[in-house]
Parts: C-alpha cells; sequence; structure tokens
C-alpha cells in the first residue's frame, strides 16, 4: 500500500498489465484523517464503496455513499471525498487518457 500526503492509502492494480485504457485502485481511508483537497484529472472515473460510508462531491453535488454504492464520473469535475465511517474501503478505477 503507497501513503499518500493526503492521508489515505492505496493499491494500484493491475500495474504489470501494459496498454490498458483503464487503471484500478483500491483505497482505505480513515475518519479524521484525510485532507480533503479537491482535484481533477483527465478521462472517467469509477468509485464502488467495499466497506464504510463516506461523502464524496462531484462537481460541487454531494453523495453519501456507503458499501454497495458506486458513482461514475467525468473526472474532469473536481472531485473529493471525506470518509464519515471509522474506516472506508472502496474500489476506483479511472480510464486512461488517449
Amino acid at each position: 500500500m503507497l501513503e499518500t500526503s493526503k492521508g489515505y492509502l492505496f493499491i494500484p492494480i493491475a500495474v504489470d498489465r501494459f496498454e490498458k485504457k483503464m487503471q484500478p485502485y483500491l483505497f482505505v481511508a480513515e475518519r479524521g484523517r484525510v485532507n480533503t483537497q479537491p482535484l481533477s484529472h483527465e478521462g472517467e472515473e469509477f468509485v464502488y464503496v467495499l466497506e464504510g460510508e463516506l461523502k464524496y462531491s462531484v462537481g460541487g453535488v454531494e453523495y453519501l455513499l456507503k458499501a454497495g454504492d458506486s458513482l461514475y464520473f467525468n473526472a474532469m469535475d473536481e472531485h473529493e471525498f471525506t470518509p464519515l465511517s471509522e474506516k472506508v474501503k472502496y474500489l476506483a478505477i479511472f480510464t486512461q487518457p488517449d
């Protein structure tokens, strides 16, 4: 797992596969440890919550997500998340820019 300066951990999945059109990641975060900062990047993003609850903001709209919930959005829209439960695990899949 890689720790970011924003206070969460992530694991890139399928890093050995080349010429792919998407990149999956497993994110793990704890309530009170994440430094929320809006970000944006090229491509699209799919988020699927595996464990816990979080608030995910996309383009100024807030979504409350729990295990089994998902979002799909244009990653150029500013987005950020805040864990609401003690621990959150979610899968995020980003499309690769052409």
